[in-house]
């Protein structure tokens, strides 16, 4: 969804927060996991700092709702008092129309918002008072701005919001900065922006399932979940969060229960003294083609924290950072499966600059792992049950001073994978480890004490056609060609079929054979 900043006033959303270097870190191994009701008691400060919003004076811009159907402005107002005069006459299970720009709150229903919903209805933005038949939110923006004075909305019933931004939102003393949903919430193409809650979801709350398609949260600040906290569950569609922090779990967003995302981006999201920079799940987590680019959390899982089981596939993580112990891309800490994913620039302070799993099973295919960095290794399987790894790549363009994988207990399989240029290629401390058909090169020592040589494991030279630039695509002559083993993968990283040529290749990349072209005869 494109940004209108066109079409916004100007705004500084300023939080005096610790700084990372000076925020608490917990000693303990394990997230500590809270539920409902047991955070921390909510106050109006974060990390002994006020929550302040600094802003500039508002356009005056007029508020106009339509709400009968007959496509004929029903109120209009120079604040929100249409908007807020149409949610009360529109009955349940109608559509509430906006238009414009509908700024400041007043307190009803125990609270300070712009608007209060208790009923069963759609609220949509993108009109003129011209057009009430087609909603176009991009050329036609519509605003409901709080002013920093409260809640933009308070939701107490399931209802869905569409085609709007919602900004400047304040909870100081509680949850939901821009919207508290008491209940279930679908949210279409909804800007979150420049909100704040003193406890938990500083763009949204919710107490219900949560469903979001083609939005964005940006610059939103809370304890828990800087973007949106969820306490049922979340499905997610091409919505991104950007800029958003949290001082505990959470930068761009936390979820309680089940999260299922497809697509959608979290970039430069922040967790100050906890874990998940960009999103933690305390769930299972299910990622489809969704990107974790540059999100920081002081703890662990840089990207993504995930307490539940994990299933990654055609997701990126990209230097994202764990400052000070595990998972730069992301940790989990049940079952674990990635297919068709890149992990690319990570570190961790600790262990697991890639990823860190602590129970379970794992399976990784077709994944990448470049330039990641950590003190212990790119991939670390701590309390892990079985973890096989097949047809993976593990590389650097210059020699990683990290390990590339570390087991500590239970069994790793790893099979048609290419491990190169890291100081220790497979570091064994406990456990058992079986490898076959893997090409390793340029590392200083492959296996350690306890990790059998792979009978039809090979030295040589992977030649990707360009490592500096992340292109890890395997040359025409390199040592990875047609030497791997059926392991039942038939397709590779971008969907090609397995085998092309003479056998299958190891590593993320089939290799496709160079194109025939015919000669063009004259007629």
């Amino acid at each position: 969804m494109l940004h209108r900043f066109a079409f916004r006033n100007v705004i500084a959303l300023s939080l005096a927060l610790a700084s990372l270097a000076a925020s608490p870190v917990r000693a303990e191994h394990a997230p500590q996991i809270f539920r409902p009701g047991e955070f921390p008691a909510a106050t109006a400060q974060i990390a002994g700092a006020p929550l302040m919003l600094t802003l500039t004076g508002p356009v005056a811009e007029a508020c106009m709702a339509e709400y009968t159907g007959d496509n004929v402005t029903d109120f209009t107002s120079a604040d929100a008092q249409a908007l807020r005069d149409a949610l009360e006459a529109a009955m349940p299970g109608e559509t509430v129309k906006l238009a414009g720009t509908c700024a400041g709150v007043i307190t009803q229903g125990g609270g300070s918002q712009v608007g209060l919903i208790t009923k069963t209805i759609t609220l949509q933005g993108g009109y003129t008072p011209t057009n009430w038949t087609n909603s176009y939110p991009i050329t036609q923006p519509t605003t409901l701005d709080a002013l920093g004075g409260g809640r933009v909305l308070s939701v107490s019933v399931a209802a869905t919001i569409a085609n709007l931004i919602a900004r400047n939102g304040m909870a100081s003393s509680g949850d939901g900065g821009a919207i508290y949903a008491s209940d279930g919430l679908t949210l279409s193409a909804v800007e979150v922006l420049s909100s704040a809650a003193a406890s938990s979801g500083g763009g949204l709350f919710a107490n219900g399932a949560v469903v979001l398609s083609e939005g964005v949260f940006e610059g939103n600040t809370a304890f828990h979940g800087g973007g949106l906290f969820t306490n049922q569950t979340l499905a997610l569609t091409g919505t991104r969060f950007v800029g958003n922090t949290a001082q505990g779990y959470g930068g761009g967003g936390f979820a309680h229960r089940a999260a299922t995302l497809n697509g959608g981006e979290f970039r430069s999201n922040r967790s100050l003294s906890l874990n998940g920079g960009g999103l933690a799940v305390y769930a299972t987590l299910a990622l489809s083609g969704t990107r974790f680019i540059d999100n920081v959390a002081l703890y662990s899982g840089g990207g993504v924290t995930a307490v539940g089981p994990m299933t990654v596939t055609g997701a990126e993580f990209a230097g994202n950072r764990a400052l000070t112990y595990y998972g730069g891309g992301l940790t989990v800490a049940q079952d674990l499966s990635v297919m068709n994913s890149r992990f690319v620039s990570n570190t961790a302070r600790g262990l697991g600059g890639g990823l860190w799993q602590s129970a379970g099973i794992g399976r990784i295919v077709n994944a990448l792992f470049d330039r990641n960095a950590s003190e212990g290794a790119v991939l670390y399987f701590d309390q892990t049950r079985l973890v096989s790894v097949i047809h993976t790549t593990i590389a650097s363009p210059t020699l990683a001073s990290s390990n590339a994988i570390a087991v500590v207990t239970g069994t790793l399989n790893l099979s048609n994978t290419i491990i190169a240029s890291h100081t220790i290629g497979i570091s064994r401390t406990g456990g058992t480890v079986n490898e076959d058909f893997n090409l390793f090169f340029g590392n200083l020592t492959d296996r350690t004490a306890g990790v059998p040589i792979g009978p039809n494991s090979v030295h040589g030279n992977p030649l990707f056609v360009d490592p500096w630039v992340g292109n890890d695509h395997i040359g025409p002559a390199s040592a990875a060609l047609d030497v791997g083993a059926d392991a039942g993968v038939t397709t590779d990283y971008e969907g090609n079929p397995r085998p092309l040529g003479g056998g299958f290749d190891i590593g993320h990349d089939e290799r496709l054979p160079p194109r025939a072209y015919l000669p063009l005869l004259a007629r």
